[in-house]
């Protein structure tokens, strides 16, 4: 059996599910399941039946060809579960080329620039670039591979959301600013110190990109003893391993309090960037805002502080351009980077490999 089932949608919960088989036996294996025979142009209603009758789902039959058929199924898990093993299939699908492994990417893409970044590569644009890199020498050679190596980096955002951590003393703001960014009131808020004690997640829109956005419990002096005391200390230490794990720590400090030593090192590095709350207190230069007076000027501030600490490509899509957008692909660039720059005439193996063409003998 040469059949190949694959499911097209993510495995998340949904209300329709994708499968396809692909192969010699998939239309006949197809219309056994269908109950009746299947031709390539058929699109349509079906009831799915196990061998005794039993109805599995009743799902829409798109006849591709004579080796492709796609089952559009209600998104249950058990069902699409039971149709893909009555299918024969039920093993991972393990892509072969840039495009396939561009195909699978999109089903879990987190964001629409992220997915429209994914589509591109699927129709081969980033097969053409390597393609062309290889008639490259020299500095030009380098040039290419640098500015792929780049792209690929500052692309990551689109396909993997970073973590962005809301962080600060207690009464700051977050869990206003919190709510603000995912417009809904997510955590509680309340002026009483210490009310936030667990880290708080959602996945949150900021700008093109998807981000895991984490409140925090504030940074203060502990009660001491047992009870809320030992409580809030555990959320602290909980805030501050997320804070370390972070792609981006958005520090917010109220307008007029003096910021600790650590702190203020600290946001001359990468992963830290120190936003004034109350901003009618703030002074000049800071980067302030009130997520209470003008929620959609303290977004649009987290957006293009977020941004531009985590060097998103600017724009994220440029239709037909080549992204690295996977491991794989970042690999085999870096790989031949260093060979190039070793002086190494193999240089171009790696991106030989990753196109699949047959190495010089």
């Amino acid at each position: 059996m040469n059949e190949e089932v694959v499911e097209l949608t993510s495995a998340a919960a949904g209300a329709v599910r994708v499968v396809t088989m692909r192969g010699s036996r998939a239309l006949e294996r197809a219309s056994a399941l269908a109950g009746a025979p299947l031709a390539p142009g058929h699109l349509g209603p079906r009831r799915l039946r196990l061998a005794d009758g039993e109805v599995l789902d009743e799902c829409l039959v798109v006849v591709r060809g004579a080796e492709e058929v796609e089952l559009h199924l209600h998104g249950a898990g058990a069902v699409v579960g039971a149709v893909v093993r009555e299918l024969g299939g039920g093993k991972p699908r393990v892509p072969r080329t840039i495009e396939e492994r561009a195909e699978l990417a999109l089903v879990s893409a987190p964001c629409e620039a992220g997915a429209r970044v994914l589509l591109d590569q699927m129709e081969g644009v980033l097969r053409a670039e390597l393609t062309e890199l290889l008639k490259r020498e020299g500095d030009e050679a380098c040039s290419g591979l640098d500015r792929l190596l780049r792209l690929g980096e500052r692309s990551q955002p689109l396909f993997e959301p970073p973590r962005v951590v809301l962080a600060g003393p207690v009464n700051a703001g977050k869990s206003t600013l919190f709510n603000a960014l995912l417009g809904v009131d997510r955590a509680i808020v309340d002026p009483t110190e210490g009310t936030t004690r667990d880290a708080v997640r959602e996945f949150c829109t900021l700008g093109p990109i998807t981000v895991e956005l984490v409140d925090t419990a504030g940074e203060r002096e502990g009660i001491g003893g047992e009870g809320v005391g030992a409580v809030e200390r555990c959320g602290q230490e909980l805030a501050r391993a997320l804070g370390e794990e972070a792609a981006l720590v958005l520090w917010i400090q109220p307008a007029g309090e003096e910021l600790s030593d650590a702190v203020r090192e600290s946001d001359k590095g990468p992963a830290l960037r120190i936003l004034r709350s109350m901003s009618d207190k703030v002074t000049a230069g800071e980067r302030a805002f009130s997520a209470l007076a003008d929620p959609g000027a303290a977004c649009r501030l987290v957006v293009e502080v977020a941004l531009e600490a985590l060097a998103v490509a600017d724009p994220p899509w440029v239709p037909g351009r080549a992204v690295p957008f996977g491991n794989r692909e970042r690999s085999a660039l870096a790989r031949a980077r260093g060979l190039l720059g070793e002086g190494d005439r193999l240089w171009r193996t790696p991106l030989e490999e990753l196109l699949q063409l047959p190495s010089p003998g």
